[in-house]
């Protein structure tokens, strides 16, 4: 039964290659080439908006990313002359304490 079905189809298959002309398969080819370039170039301008965007992205973080590093710097440059700064007080008073401690006592 399914050998017969299969003998049916491939017969209508080959009477329908048979029907079609030279001149339907080119159209049809072109008609499908076209599409092609079309689904293409669709394609490439995604990708060239994609690149530009991934590119676009990139500088922002970037830009973001140096005035971070920037204000961390800052940061970091304060706090170290604010330690400078108490650091040179602490010493001071090391050396106040100890004249004092030299000192002879009366």
């Amino acid at each position: 039964k399914r050998e017969t079905q299969h003998k049916k189809t491939l017969e209508t298959l080959e009477k329908q290659l048979q029907s079609c002309t030279d001149d339907e398969h080119r159209s049809r080819m072109a008609k499908i080439r076209e599409m092609h370039d079309g689904v293409t170039r669709g394609l490439e301008q995604i990708q060239n908006q994609t690149a530009m965007f991934l590119r676009t992205q990139e500088k922002d973080l970037m830009r973001a990313f140096r005035a971070r590093l920037q204000d961390v710097s800052q940061e970091l440059e304060a706090q170290r002359n604010k330690k400078g700064d108490f650091n040179a007080e602490l010493q001071a008073k090391h050396r106040r304490v100890k004249h004092e401690l030299q000192a002879p006592l009366i």
